[in-house]
């Protein structure tokens, strides 16, 4: 039988925020809010503005917008790289659509953070639960290649990590991707440290 745990992290409410959590700025206002960005009310140029001034205070980190570096990319997802020695974090802004990126909309806010050094800083699975406690459930898809994409679904926020085996620890790294709270009617009940049969 395949199975995935997953696991609690109990936290003291007066446990400051992981520091993977403080780093990513997700502590700063409820999900999905992210630096002062709101999807589906923000504008674009707004979100320019949010994201420099809660990252240029760092003096050692290198902002550069990254959106048509890569041409497969539609031009309703603008990009961002923020850049620093033991920092690396692609910053994805979506839009519905485009027309000058200033006045649109932010539709979702993908997070993806990793070291080029190899030395992840991305929040964990455990950090995760730590800072926002239980899911209101999971989503649990199986791949042939790598094997399973699970997301853990709070209101406005997916942390979504890998894994190649049937068995997921509470140190595999998520990426992030916030945006307005869909009424989702298939997830997976959050049962803490028990099995979850994958072929349910």
């Amino acid at each position: 039988m395949l199975g995935v745990v997953c696991g609690v992290l109990l936290v003291g409410k007066m446990q400051p925020a992981p520091s993977s959590i403080m780093q990513l700025r997700l502590n700063e206002c409820a999900p999905p809010c992210w630096v002062g960005i709101m999807p589906g009310e923000t504008s674009i140029a707004d979100a320019k503005a949010k994201i420099m001034a809660a990252f240029i205070e760092d003096g050692d980190l290198t902002i550069r917008d990254t959106s048509f570096t890569d041409r497969s990319r539609p031009f309703t997802t603008l990009e961002y790289t923020i850049e620093g020695d033991n920092f690396y974090l692609v910053v994805q802004l979506h839009l519905a659509q485009y027309t000058d990126g200033q006045n649109e909309v932010v539709q979702s806010i993908d997070l993806f953070q990793s070291s080029q050094d190899g030395q992840s800083s991305a929040p964990t699975v455990a950090d995760i639960l730590g800072a926002f406690g239980p899911p209101d459930g999971i989503v649990v898809e199986a791949f042939t290649t790598i094997g399973f994409e699970i997301s853990l679904k709070y209101s406005g926020l997916d942390a979504t990590f890998y894994t190649p085996t049937n068995r997921a620890a509470l140190t595999e790294n998520t990426h992030i991707f916030l945006e307005k709270p869909v009424e989702q009617k298939f997830y997976r009940p959050w049962v803490g440290f028990r099995t979850l049969d994958l072929e349910e």
